[in-house]
């Protein structure tokens, strides 16, 4: 459980540093430029960790698949 939320606060950064670099890449002193290379990338970037960050963020709120247990102290009872 520890370690969902580990990596979903690592991937949150990641995908902060992605929405800077897509800025900066779209964004320069001359205005907006978009078809770039640096710009199509930045843009995979950003979806990617957008894509990584979400399904960290879902595996750190439902339950467990080893132990069943939902967040810190709460046991989700099992189905019979």
């Amino acid at each position: 459980m520890v370690l969902h939320c580990v990596v979903a606060f690592f991937l949150f950064v990641a995908f902060s540093a992605a929405g800077i670099g897509l800025y900066l890449a779209h964004f320069t002193s001359q205005g907006p430029v978009f078809g770039t290379v640096g710009g199509s990338l930045s843009l995979l970037a950003f979806a990617g960790t957008l894509l990584g960050f979400m399904k960290a963020l879902k595996a750190c709120m439902m339950p467990c698949e080893v132990c069943e247990a939902m967040g810190a102290t709460t046991v989700v009872a099992k189905k019979k």
